[in-house]
């Protein structure tokens, strides 16, 4: 369970010495801190001018390979690459992948707030990363209701954002590095008991009740371990499994809801994910 708490005392030290170094205040406190992308990676992802990548909070851009990642990357791309950007910090500074986390403003404008309006982000939020939550919720819900980018094609109310199914060590040994990300996409309530996770060699995992917030998302582990279930924060649970799940050299993941009908699924084939269906 380690491998989740990317809040240690020495990784955020670290990112607040980074912060310092990449960071130059803006002439007026009021203006924030400002930085220059170098370049755009994908619709929520980009590169600081010293090569650290930065990733946008409270959103979840379409992967290569999906509909709108292409858009959504344009769009990013068109905003902020070789731009000065300010970069409002939330409560954490980076991710596990080291990434920095900001919402991005241009000439006023938050980037992120803008990827959501135009329905080429959905969101996605990790606690207690929550500052511009509300807002996002109600910029979602308008794109949803207008139709705007995904939301012509993406129904939820939950979908695979992620699958760990490599992770560093022996998976073997420790199988709890084994994860899969489901987010609740939709903006209401949902009730993730009934729904069923299946991989392509018969595992299979029922979700307990439990009421997931618009925008939150929860983390199944392989393995065995104690669930953490506050809704309030980061919902981890456990597959309760004796090894690890996930076939390192490629599998799949369905997601069905308690009807049996397919909700999402999520290719994995060796080093790289590709997503299919919803």
């Amino acid at each position: 369970m380690g491998g989740f708490h990317s809040s240690s005392w020495r990784r955020g030290t670290l990112a607040l010495a980074l912060l310092v170094l990449l960071l130059r205040p803006a002439a007026g406190a009021s203006q924030g801190r400002v930085a220059t992308i170098r370049s755009v990676i994908d619709g929520d992802t980009a590169v600081l001018e010293d090569g650290r990548r930065i990733r946008y909070l409270g959103i979840n851009a379409p992967e290569r390979g999906e509909a709108y990642s292409a858009e959504a990357t344009a769009v990013n791309r068109r905003l902020t690459e070789g731009r000065r950007v300010r970069l409002e910090p939330d409560q954490e500074l980076e991710d596990r992948y080291h990434r920095l986390l900001f919402y991005v403003y241009v000439a006023g404008e938050m980037v992120n707030a803008r990827l959501i309006e135009e329905g080429l982000a959905h969101l996605l939020v990790i606690p207690p990363n929550l500052r511009h939550y509300d807002q996002f919720v109600q910029l979602q819900r308008q794109a949803r209701a207008a139709r705007r980018g995904i939301w012509r094609h993406l129904t939820g109310p939950l979908k695979i954002t992620s699958l760990q199914a490599n992770p560093p060590g022996d998976d073997r040994s420790d199988p709890t590095g084994e994860y899969i990300r489901i987010a609740n996409v939709i903006d209401e309530v949902v009730d993730i008991g009934g729904f069923g996770l299946a991989d392509r060699h018969g595992h299979r995992y029922t979700f307990p009740t439990l009421a997931l917030k618009p925008g939150y998302s929860v983390l199944l582990l392989s393995g065995r371990g104690v669930n953490l279930t506050d809704p309030r924060k980061q919902v981890v649970l456990y597959w309760q499994s004796e090894g690890p799940i996930w076939n390192n050299d490629g599998d799949t993941a369905t997601l069905r809801a308690p009807d049996g009908a397919v909700v999402d699924v999520w290719e994995h084939r060796g080093r790289v994910a590709r997503k299919s269906g919803s």
